[in-house]
């Protein structure tokens, strides 16, 4: 199956500031939150949950000032609620 992209634009501050890291959060209905990515995009480095391994890739674009998180072979499980913070 296709792969999909989600796309967070943050715009308060520079994606690459030193002093914020930023998260992907995903809840399918009935469940509780999931952390997925954490994302540091300073230091070009990340860190993805285990469950979401296999699962996810996630990039910082600071010309864009923007986070991507790409679902890899979506099944009905990755329906859900996705939240960049």
């Amino acid at each position: 199956s296709q792969s999909f992209t989600l796309t967070c634009h943050i715009s308060a501050v520079p994606v690459s500031d030193s002093s914020y890291t930023w998260d992907w959060i995903h809840q399918t209905p009935g469940i509780v939150l999931q952390h997925m990515v954490l994302q540091y995009p300073f230091m070009e480095l990340q860190h993805i949950a285990s469950s979401f391994e296999t699962q996810v890739t996630s990039s910082a674009d600071p010309f864009r000032n923007q986070l991507s998180l790409e679902v890899l072979s979506p099944s009905a499980a990755d329906m859900a609620t996705y939240f960049c913070s």
